[in-house]
């Protein structure tokens, strides 16, 4: 007998462009004075949004870019703002993320970003497995499930390499000193 408990991923589709507009323009004008973030500025924030891929981006993009012209005794927002208010925005879903690993997952992971920076963008997994599989003390095969579960949670890309068996490339898709550092201060 099957329990009807079975979990199972549910997999929903990115906002548009015009639905991440709604969503920030409904957070503008409950949240802000009119004309305090501008169409054109707005269009700005939705860029970066959709280049980053996570909605919570842009709603930190905004929050940070209306604290930015607040700071400088501004009443709107210029695009020196929401371009500064990006550099700390762009690793938002980097930290969540990093906050639901295991203490062990964190470790792994921040190995992967620490070993990146001195590699090319990309590592194969056998290659990677040799260089942290003693400081991690772990199995390949719970060390594999792992670089698994990193590839869906959109941390890494996991591509099978141009070669024979079952080895991956595995490449970051964050900043290497960013990982590192989101992974210092989730502990």
């Amino acid at each position: 007998m099957i329990s009807v408990l079975q979990p199972y991923e549910i997999y929903f589709p990115p906002y548009t462009a015009e639905e991440i507009r709604t969503i920030l323009e409904h957070r503008v004008r409950q949240g802000f004075y009119l004309g305090v973030l501008s169409d054109e500025m707005l269009d700005l924030v939705i860029e970066y949004t959709m280049q980053s891929g996570d909605l919570r981006v842009g709603i930190e993009l905004i929050r940070s870019a209306v604290l930015n012209a607040e700071r400088d005794a501004r009443k709107e927002v210029i695009p020196e703002d929401i371009a500064l208010a990006y550099t700390i925005a762009q690793y938002v879903p980097l930290a969540a993320s990093i906050r639901v690993l295991s203490p062990q997952e964190r470790l792994l992971f921040g190995h992967i970003a620490e070993l990146s920076k001195g590699h090319s963008p990309y590592m194969t997994s056998g290659a990677l497995y040799g260089m942290v599989k003693d400081s991690i003390s772990v199995g390949y095969t719970l060390f594999f499930e792992r670089l698994k579960k990193f590839d869906e949670m959109s941390l890494i890309t996991l591509t099978q390499a141009k070669v024979r068996g079952n080895t991956r490339e595995i490449a970051l898709r964050y900043d290497a000193d960013g990982v590192v550092k989101a992974c210092e201060a989730g502990k």
